[in-house]
């Protein structure tokens, strides 16, 4: 069998991974000329983003001799090289001159941190893309298995792109008081005239938890909620569950919004008018932006990929989950 291959793709994977040894360089040379700015390089990069293994290395002492709390120069940095027998292995003092002289001063070294993460970022993307390929062509691997698994290894790529670097006292005490001036602007209003004015509407980013012993109407205080932001604020919103069809929750809001007994409809103990009524609601409920998932078995990467996903591709402000204890955690 003759098999063909895009030339154009089989070029791909020739090439090198994306790498940037000029940014390397100057940013190793402005961690050895200014002491502080490997503080600020730690909370960018560590030693894996570097791509060539000398650099590494080198990378190593440097943190080492800042936990430590030593003095951090190009001398000391070969003298540890030296003790550690590296010296060599990295290409000898000439090398260690050459990233010295390849930036005047450190002023520049958050960014050039900032390259390095970046092409290091797409190197485990190319690593996990081709972990897919190779689970995606394995024999006997169920589909959802391979699925799960991407959306896990993509999901943890996606995370290192959040920085967490500390910021001054001054900067976060403005944006304290800027959100102290807009405590008292209404969030997002539910619909319950009582619980909107206990918490002021909901806030953007906030996660609230409805709890109760079992058949207290948890999951219909939720779905009404999202009833309400959708059908009278006119926005997307998104229901996960873990234990119900989607057709399960569509049928949950036809009774609620319809006022019909849901132990007469699962009977087929309706009345006419009562078919009638429901029809009328199907027509009100399809033009809401309201977005079913049936998520049985769901683990933790699962549901904030989906999360993720309705808000990018449907502008989804608010997203009920039923409920968090069947959630996986791994």
């Amino acid at each position: 069998m003759t098999q063909l291959v895009d030339s154009s793709v089989a070029r791909q994977f020739d090439r090198l991974p994306p790498h940037s040894i000029e940014a390397e360089m100057c940013l190793l040379a402005s961690m050895m000329l200014d002491k502080e700015m490997i503080g600020q390089v730690v909370q960018i990069v560590d030693r894996d983003a570097f791509f060539q293994a000398d650099h590494q290395i080198v990378f190593d002492i440097l943190i080492k001799l800042y936990e430590q709390n030593k003095a951090i120069d190009a001398v000391i940095v070969r003298e540890e090289l030296g003790k550690r027998q590296l010296l060599e292995e990295i290409g000898g003092v000439p090398y260690l001159a050459q990233i010295l002289n390849s930036v005047p001063s450190a002023a520049h070294g958050a960014h050039y941190a900032g390259i390095v993460r970046e092409k290091s970022l797409l190197r485990q993307l190319i690593a996990a893309s081709n972990d897919i390929l190779r689970d995606a062509y394995a024999p006997h691997e169920q589909a959802d298995w391979v699925v799960d698994k991407a959306e896990k290894r993509i999901f943890e790529i996606a995370q290192k792109k959040v920085g967490g670097s500390a910021v001054a006292l001054e900067t976060v005490l403005h944006e304290v008081f800027e959100m102290i001036e807009n405590r008292g602007q209404r969030g997002l209003e539910t619909g319950f005239l009582d619980l909107d004015d206990i918490l002021n509407g909901l806030q953007n980013g906030e996660m609230i938890i409805v709890a109760g012993r079992p058949s207290m109407g948890k999951t219909a205080l939720a779905m009404n909620m999202i009833e309400g932001v959708a059908a009278e604020r006119g926005m997307p919103c998104a229901i996960f569950s873990l234990e119900m069809s989607k057709q399960q929750l569509a049928q949950r809001m036809l009774c609620s919004r319809g006022k019909i007994d849901s132990h007469r409809l699962r009977r087929g103990m309706l009345q006419a008018h009562e078919y009638q009524q429901l029809a009328t609601v199907v027509g009100q409920l399809a033009k809401m932006p309201v977005h079913l998932a049936s998520v049985p078995g769901a683990h933790i990467d699962e549901i904030c990929g989906l999360v993720t996903d309705v808000v990018r591709e449907e502008g989804v402000r608010l997203v009920a989950i039923d409920y968090a204890q069947l959630i996986e955690a791994k």
